[in-house]
């Protein structure tokens, strides 16, 4: 049985919220800030390493979002490179880490900040991981042969990733963003239990295989 939120330690992070995209877990990707809070945020980094809480947007319509506005899971992700785009704008280099859900909204200036815990990854005994990824394994390659638009490098990490939960995220952060929208994305995001992050996938999938 796993601990509850509550019960876990807390911590404190800057939260960078994003507006159409969901970062996962092990993912690297680069993100466009431009909006006040952000920049001031990504500004008073310390250079490379620093830890940020990143959280999507339930609308990408809103500018200056509160956390009434924000999912409640996010993902904690390491500042890899930050780049100087304009005087008002930077790109920011971003490896996900692992879940993380908001417990307790400290502020929003200068920037969003909040009390934070990390989700612990369950695991599954070896037999059930490797059925759960030999199946997600098998669609994302039958995918793969129907889609050319698929980024080709993901079919040569479907063999490195063993771990379920993990190859679930892959597969989920390289959908192209118009076959799976952010309340999709973040469905997945939030399924702590393995089994039940792989289904969502699994479904993403059938849904595209069926189409093609």
């Amino acid at each position: 049985m796993s601990e509850s939120p509550e019960s876990r330690r807390s911590e404190r992070v800057a939260i960078l919220p994003l507006r159409n995209s969901v970062l996962f877990p092990m993912s690297v990707v680069p993100i466009n800030v431009g909006r006040p809070r952000s920049v001031r945020l990504v500004e008073e980094l310390e250079s490379g390493g620093a830890l940020v809480g990143v959280v999507a947007q339930r609308d990408p319509n809103v500018v200056e979002p509160s956390f009434e506005d924000l999912f409640m899971v996010g993902t904690l992700a390491r500042v890899v490179k930050v780049i100087r785009i304009n005087a008002t704008s930077y790109s920011v280099v971003l490896n996900g880490v692992g879940r993380f859900h908001v417990t307790n909204p400290l502020g929003l200036e200068p920037y969003m900040r909040a009390e934070v815990v990390r989700t612990i990854e369950p695991t599954l005994d070896d037999a059930e991981g490797e059925r759960l990824a030999g199946m997600l394994r098998d669609k994302t390659r039958q995918a793969l042969s129907l889609m050319p638009d698929l980024p080709k490098e993901t079919a040569g990490i479907l063999d490195n990733v063993r771990e379920p939960g993990a190859l679930a995220d892959l597969i989920a952060s390289n959908f192209p963003e118009e076959l799976a929208s952010v309340p999709v994305r973040q469905r997945v995001l939030e399924a702590e239990d393995v089994a039940a992050r792989v289904g969502l996938v699994s479904k993403m999938l059938d849904r595209q295989l069926e189409s093609l």
